[in-house]
């Protein structure tokens, strides 16, 4: 049986592979839209490259895994993993500076740690939450996948 769920999940297939290529691409737009959007006193480090893998990972595990199905379950499931590109990355960048302020000492305990990961995923949401922003991740989200269906299709 875990063979068989194992394969479920890492079969390689054209819809996958056009999955985790589009929302990767995707990612790349968003992100500098994103870097536009934030206060000019933080870094972006590496913040493209690492959204790439996100949304790149999302594509093939969310999207990719449900075509073909269906145009409309197309956008539905696009929907859903540019949601699960958007919590991974709000958690890690969150948790990533959670882990920096925790070893300059800023915590007094583990909960006001974690309690600061929600904080600040919540804090990055509302600097991104613009008309522009939000709709580039719908419009974008639902052409992927689109484009998505559209390959699960024709080489399915």
């Amino acid at each position: 049986m875990s063979q068989t769920l194992r394969g479920k999940w890492h079969t390689p297939t054209a819809a996958r592979l056009t999955a985790a290529i589009a929302f990767g691409c995707l990612s790349v737009i968003l992100s500098n839209m994103v870097i536009d959007a934030m206060p000019t006193d933080l870094p972006a480090g590496h913040f493209i490259e690492i959204n790439i893998a996100l949304a790149a990972l999302s594509g093939w595990l969310v999207a990719g895994s449900r075509a073909p199905a269906g145009y409309i379950a197309a956008i539905s499931y696009g929907l859903t993993a540019i949601a699960v590109f958007l919590f991974l990355s709000l958690l890690t960048f969150s948790g990533y500076q959670m882990v920096i302020n925790a070893l300059r000492r800023q915590y007094d305990s583990g909960m006001e740690a974690l309690v600061a990961v929600f904080e600040g995923m919540l804090q990055n949401f509302w600097i991104m939450a613009t008309y522009e922003i939000l709709g580039a991740f719908a419009i974008g989200a639902a052409l992927a996948g689109l484009l998505t269906e559209w390959v699960g299709q024709r080489f399915a």
